[in-house]
C-alpha cells in the first residue's frame, strides 16, 4: 500500500470523524436522536476490528487507520438508507437500524463479513483482517438509553471473547450473570480484605488400595451470609480479578496447618493443594510454599502439588523452574484430570510428575463401557511402568471402587470415602480412634 494511499486513507477517515463528532458524548447525541427516531424499535450491530492494537503494535498506527476507512466503506457498501453508521474510536462501529428493515442484524453481520473478504481478495491479500459483532434488539419496551449502551457493549464484549470473526446477539440471562459475577467478584475482594472472611478450605480423603486413608486434597470453597458460590466459577472469579494469587496462598498455610496436625496420628500422611497457571507463574511462588512447608513444620514429601492446566504451564520459563524447585526439594508433583484437556502423556515427559489422577469422567465411562475401562487399564499398566502413581477419581460408591480395586492403581478418591469436610470432621471421622488411644496414654491426675 503506498504512502499516497495511507495519506488518503487517513484524511479520508479523519474527515469521517469530524463529520460524525468522535468524541463519546457527542457521538451518543446521535445514537440517542436516532433510536428515537425509530421509536427504539430495531437492533444495534456494533462493530470492532479483531485485534486493532496488536495491528498497528505490528504494522503502524496508519496501516490500522486504513482498516478502519476499508471497514467503514465495506459496511456503508451493504447498509440500506434507513440504516446508519457511526465510527467510533478505536475501530469500533455502531450500525442502527429500524425494526421494519428487511435485513437481519445476524445477515447484516454476514454481508459485512464478505465485503471484508472481497476486499481482501481483491487486495491480493497484502492485508488481512476481521470483524467482531454484538447485536442488541431494541423492543420499545422501557429502557433507558444508557441501558442500551451498556447492553450493547456487553454484546461486543462477550463476542470478543468468542474469538476473532465472531458475532453474539444479547441474551439476558447472560447479562445478569455477568452483572452477579461482578457483584461476587466485589465480595471477594471485601473478603480477602477482610482477612479472607468467608473462605474455606474443606479437605477430601484419597484412600490406598486397601480403603485406608492416606492423604487428602485441599478444596477451595466460598460462604458467607447466604451466598454460596460454585467451586468452579469461584475459581474463574478469583482468576479474573488476580485474587487468585492471595487466596491461593492462605490455601497453602490451611492445608499444611491441616497437614501437621494429621501428622499427629499418621507422620506418612501427603496433603494434595492444587494450582493453576496464574498461581504458578508467579515467580514469588516457590520460596513462599518452601517458606511455608518450614513455617507449619511439615516436610516437603508430605506436600503433593497439583497442576492444572499443565499445556500452558510447559510453555513458561518461570513454571518450569518453579516444578523442578518443587521436585528438587522432595515436593510431589501431580497432574490433575489426566486424560482429559491438557493433561496427556506428552506431558509425562516434560513435567516428569510422580502421580495422576483420572479425572471422574474416565472413571465414570470405565464403569459404563468393558472397552473404557481396558483403555484406563492401559493407562495404569503404562504409569507403572513408567514407576510413577496412578489415582482414580471419582469413586462415588462401593460398586465403584470394588471395581476399580482390579486395576491395581495407588490410590483412590470420591465421595464413597467421604464428602470434602472440615480439618475438625476429618480428624474426628479418620483419626477418632487414634485419638483415643492418645488419651488413654496420658497419664492421669490422681
Amino acid at each position: 500500500m503506498n504512502e499516497k494511499k495511507i495519506e488518503e486513507c487517513i484524511n479520508y477517515l479523519s474527515n469521517i470523524r469530524k463529520e460524525k463528532g468522535i468524541e463519546k458524548l457527542e457521538i451518543e447525541k446521535y445514537i440517542k436522536k436516532d433510536l428515537e427516531t425509530i421509536e427504539y424499535d430495531g437492533y444495534l450491530l456494533r462493530l470492532d476490528i479483531d485485534n486493532l492494537r496488536g495491528i498497528n503494535a505490528a504494522r503502524g498506527n496508519s496501516h490500522g487507520d486504513v482498516l478502519i476507512e476499508y471497514t467503514h466503506q465495506c459496511i456503508s457498501h451493504v447498509l440500506d438508507p434507513q440504516q446508519k453508521v457511526y465510527c467510533l474510536s478505536g475501530g469500533e462501529f455502531i450500525i442502527i437500524s429500524p425494526k421494519d428493515n428487511m435485513c437481519s442484524a445476524e445477515t447484516l453481520y454476514k454481508k459485512i463479513q464478505q465485503e471484508i473478504t472481497n476486499l481482501i481478495i481483491k487486495h491480493e491479500y497484502c492485508f488481512s483482517f476481521s470483524v467482531c459483532g454484538g447485536i442488541f434488539y431494541v423492543d420499545g419496551t422501557e429502557i433507558t438509553f444508557d441501558e442500551i449502551l451498556k447492553c450493547s457493549e456487553f454484546t461486543l464484549e462477550t463476542a470478543k471473547k468468542k474469538g476473532p470473526n465472531e458475532y453474539y446477539s444479547f441474551c439476558i440471562k447472560d447479562y445478569y450473570e455477568r452483572v452477579s459475577n461482578h457483584h461476587l467478584k466485589l465480595m471477594l475482594q471485601k473478603a480477602v480484605n477482610d482477612d479472607f472472611d468467608g473462605f474455606i478450605v474443606n479437605f477430601q480423603p484419597i484412600a490406598n488400595h486397601e480403603g485406608q486413608i492416606r492423604a487428602a486434597e485441599a478444596l477451595l470453597r466460598f460462604q458467607k451470609d447466604d451466598v454460596t458460590i460454585n467451586p468452579g466459577l469461584l475459581i474463574d472469579l478469583l482468576e479474573e480479578t488476580g485474587l487468585i494469587i492471595l487466596v491461593g496462598r492462605w490455601t497453602l498455610k490451611k492445608a499444611l496447618e491441616f497437614c501437621n496436625h494429621v501428622r499427629i496420628f499418621d507422620p506418612k500422611f501427603v496433603i494434595s493443594v492444587n494450582m493453576s497457571y496464574i498461581e504458578a507463574s508467579d515467580y514469588t511462588r516457590l520460596d513462599y510454599i518452601l517458606e511455608t512447608l518450614e513455617e507449619f513444620e511439615v516436610p516437603a514429601g508430605n506436600l503433593s502439588i497439583e497442576l492444572t492446566e499443565s499445556g500452558l504451564l510447559e510453555t513458561d520459563k518461570n513454571i518450569q523452574h518453579l516444578w523442578q524447585g518443587l521436585k528438587k526439594a522432595g515436593v510431589f508433583i501431580s497432574l490433575d484430570d489426566f486424560g482429559t484437556g491438557f493433561s496427556n502423556f506428552h506431558y509425562i515427559e516434560d513435567i516428569k510428575p510422580d502421580l495422576l489422577k483420572v479425572d471422574y469422567i474416565i472413571t465414570q465411562q470405565a464403569m459404563q463401557s468393558e472397552r473404557h475401562f481396558k483403555i484406563l487399564e492401559a493407562i495404569n499398566s503404562v504409569v507403572q511402568h513408567l514407576d510413577l502413581k496412578l489415582c482414580v477419581e471419582g469413586i462415588e460408591d462401593r460398586e465403584v471402587f470394588d471395581k476399580m480395586k482390579k486395576l491395581g492403581a495407588s490410590f483412590y478418591q470420591g465421595y464413597h470415602f467421604s464428602k470434602p469436610c472440615t480439618s475438625d470432621e476429618f480428624i474426628n471421622k479418620f483419626f477418632a480412634i487414634n485419638m483415643e488411644e492418645e488419651e488413654n496414654q496420658c497419664p492421669k491426675n490422681n
